[in-house]
């Protein structure tokens, strides 16, 4: 009988995988034949859209209303997104994530987990997961913990299909979508350094310039491959925790800021890499520096430079190092604004921009108005994670003298007692630790986007 059983469903799985296998060549040969955007579907033999990921760097949920059938189209337009949630809040309420904490790190006994409750409520019902009775409950939350016990074990592997489901959003953001729940909650509570997950499904955005053109199947990986960077798999330090590695882009080192934030993220584990944007050579040797020299004229021949994960903007200038006007436009608005458009075309998740306290974009004054419409054009671009910090006059020791920036310090840290309410922004701040805030903000999970003077100290604490 067992004989029986196990050829008939070896023979089962070995028609499905010729199915698969028929299903990814007719999906591939029908864009061969006409590579429009509304012309990918899955599954496909040439989309490499499995990929490995860190779980723990995923931000977003979303319980989208698409079933995924024998052959579903890989890139449209859809509205989804914007009903994303915060996972961290998801995993609170929703009874899979909910309920894994309660089991595998609380240790509560499985009939006193959420999902043995929300199991029993739906008895006989198509969300009940075919439990018709107590005893179908225990089994099914048992056979859970085996999946712990084996993940633990062995971790997760890829499968041909029924991998965890993910989309890509609008805003180049993975989330974790339908199916698959109990196995990445588990990931999450094993912080496991990296599973695979399979892409079901991209917003039309993600190619938004391949509208009225053909979009080659290449690229399409190029740009999996970038999301897959994204959220590359992290490493345990000494402490044993966790730790990511990235890469942090740094415009104006040289400047009051700049400098004390360069040393400081020299000694930041985080960063493996630190790309310095610099006009002319920069006498500094330390292994995770790579030092680019830029041409600020001609930032479109650094596009492939401006590649990283979080980037740092510490560039401006005065009236008196750039008296003609138009210059100084280009400095303090162009610059920012270019940069921050190639930055989010190449997926860089975070962007922090030295603005100042009072930025306006209808402000009279250039300086303000300048800051003020590089922050709304910021705002626009939609980083997954964006920090404006707006220092009042900034302490420290300058490499330049400005009489006039020293009698307005010298005159705010006198009356800087008397600034309470409305007026601690005014207060003036040290330089370093604005820098110290500025890397607050990336590993701070907070979705406040403008610090002024008095939150940049608040944030680091």
């Amino acid at each position: 009988m067992n004989k029986s059983f196990n050829f008939i469903e070896t023979s089962k799985k070995f028609k499905n995988f010729i199915t698969y296998i028929i299903r990814n060549f007719n999906n591939l040969i029908k864009v061969i034949i006409n590579n429009d955007i509304n012309n990918f579907y899955l599954p496909n033999l040439g989309i490499k859209n499995i990929i490995m990921i860190n779980p723990n760097k995923i931000k977003y949920f979303n319980s989208i209303p698409m079933k995924f059938y024998n052959s579903t189209r890989f890139i449209i337009d859809f509205e989804w997104d914007k009903e994303n949630q915060i996972i961290t809040e998801q995993e609170k309420k929703h009874q899979v994530y909910a309920s894994c904490k309660e089991i595998f790190i609380d240790k509560i006994p499985i009939e006193k987990s959420r999902m043995y409750f929300y199991l029993l409520k739906y008895i006989n019902h198509p969300r009940g997961k075919g439990c018709k009775n107590h005893n179908d409950i225990i089994r099914f939350l048992n056979n859970k913990i085996k999946l712990y016990e084996n993940i633990k074990k062995i971790g997760l592997k890829k499968n041909i299909e029924g991998n965890i489901e993910f989309m890509i959003d609008r805003d180049h953001n993975l989330v974790k979508i339908n199916s698959g729940n109990h196995r990445f909650a588990i990931s999450r509570v094993l912080k496991l350094k990296k599973i695979p997950v399979e892409i079901k499904v991209m917003h039309l955005n993600c190619f938004r310039d391949h509208l009225n053109t053909k979009l080659k199947i290449q690229e399409i990986n190029e740009y999996l491959k970038k999301i897959e960077n994204k959220y590359a798999w992290i490493f345990s330090n000494d402490n044993n925790q966790i730790v990511s590695m990235k890469t942090a882009l740094l415009f104006g080192a040289s400047g009051l800021v700049g400098s004390h934030l360069l040393n400081q993220l020299i000694s930041n584990n985080n960063y493996s890499k630190i790309k310095l944007f610099v006009r002319s050579t920069i006498n500094i040797t330390d292994p995770k520096i790579e030092i680019i020299q830029t041409d600020f004229n001609n930032l479109e021949n650094h596009i492939e430079d401006i590649k990283g994960d979080d980037c740092f903007f510490c560039i401006g200038t005065t009236k008196k190092n750039s008296p003609d006007k138009n210059e100084y436009k280009r400095i303090e608005l162009e610059v920012p604004n270019q940069i921050a458009q190639i930055a989010k075309s190449n997926l860089v998740n975070s962007f922090v921009f030295v603005s100042s306290g009072y930025a306006d974009p209808k402000s009279s004054g250039d300086y303000l108005k300048f800051k003020g419409e590089v922050e709304e054009e910021l705002k626009r671009l939609n980083f997954p994670k964006l920090g404006i910090v707006r220092p009042s006059f900034l302490l420290g020791d300058r490499k330049e003298k400005r009489i006039g920036e020293k009698i307005g310090i010298f005159v705010f840290k006198l009356l800087s007692p008397l600034f309470l309410g409305p007026l601690k922004k005014m207060k003036p701040i040290h330089s370093a630790i604005v820098a110290k805030g500025m890397i607050a903000i990336i590993q701070n999970d907070s979705s406040q986007t403008i610090f002024e003077s008095n939150e940049i100290s608040e944030i680091i604490n």
